[in-house]
């Protein structure tokens, strides 16, 4: 049987499954609301969703150094996925601003930094910003006033499907709005934007995962357990 194409989604499927990860397991577990994750609880479950979509949980690591930068120093991707055979599919770096959490402008603008000196290195990659936190503080008008000169928006307006809008974060940048889960009346809420080249803007790289897979009979590739911190063979 020749090799067959899988393409699963990324993205999109990231942002809807960590909303629904953060709203759902606390609560199940001991009532708590669910804004009560910890950025550590997040990334875990954004670890295991990854791996739900991918053909080897061996090409999800986390906490791993890539680099060296001039001026940000050591850059430790919060999660990286690896292609099949090599090499960087994408890195993510992850922010939360649920119930215990205080975020600054200023960390929301290292990571960016810190995802485009990854696209500077790894040009092929992708290199995604995933912001999840509760509706009262993203929308508080305290917090957008504070934020005003944030680089990125995630206003209805930037992500209306089919017309996303891209955000200017540096010269040679954009921020393109490449998933989301903003469902009125639930409390959190989640954003991910890809960085790309500015002009020409870059293709997102995010929405999906390509690989093929000799199968046999009509099975599907099967997915990994969940592993933390696992290395790639």
């Amino acid at each position: 049987m020749p090799p067959e194409e899988f393409k699963p989604l990324i993205a999109q499927r990231l942002a809807e499954g960590i909303a629904g990860f953060v709203r759902t397991s606390n609560y199940k577990r001991a009532r708590l609301p669910p804004e009560h994750h910890s950025e550590y609880e997040v990334q875990g479950m954004m670890i295991e969703l990854l791996i739900a979509s991918l053909p080897s949980e061996n090409l999800v690591v986390e906490n791993r150094k890539i680099l060296d930068h001039a001026t940000l120093g050591e850059c430790i991707p919060d999660v990286i996925v690896h292609s099949i055979g090599g090499g960087y599919w994408g890195f993510f770096e992850l922010k939360t601003l649920l119930l215990k959490d205080s975020l600054s402008v200023a960390e929301v603008t290292k990571d960016l930094a810190k995802l485009c000196a990854y696209k500077d290195e790894h040009p092929k990659a992708a290199a995604v910003f995933v912001l999840v936190g509760s509706r009262s503080k993203l929308f508080n008008p305290q917090r957008e006033v504070s934020w005003s000169d944030l680089k990125i928006r995630y206003d209805e307006d930037y992500f209306t499907a089919g017309r996303a809008k891209p955000q200017q974060i540096s010269e040679k940048y954009v921020a393109l709005p490449c998933g989301s889960y903003n469902l009125e009346g639930d409390d959190v809420i989640s954003f991910m934007w890809e960085i790309v080249e500015a002009e020409p803007q870059g293709e997102l790289l995010s929405t999906r995962y390509h690989f093929t897979a000799q199968m046999a009979g009509a099975s599907t590739p099967a997915s990994g357990n969940s592993a933390r911190d696992t290395t790639p063979r």
